[in-house]
């Protein structure tokens, strides 16, 4: 027989962090990560707009009918 937990909700700490390590975060991390993304958002809007192989079937196409 199977058995439930069931766990308190508990509010959050904030985690405290050094301020060195958030400024380093803030002026070499977050900037790499946003150019990526941007790229990769752009790329993937690029690919939207065209027609490939895994677009789906146009009705008829599926059953073999014209």
């Amino acid at each position: 027989m199977s058995s439930v937990l069931q766990f308190e909700n508990r509010p959050k700490k904030p985690i405290e962090i050094d301020p060195d390590l958030k400024d380093f975060i803030d002026r070499a991390i977050v900037p790499i990560l946003v150019k990526e993304y941007l790229e990769l958002a752009e790329s993937e809007a690029d690919g939207a707009n065209s027609v490939s192989n895994t677009a789906a079937p146009l009705p008829g196409e599926r059953d073999g009918t014209p």
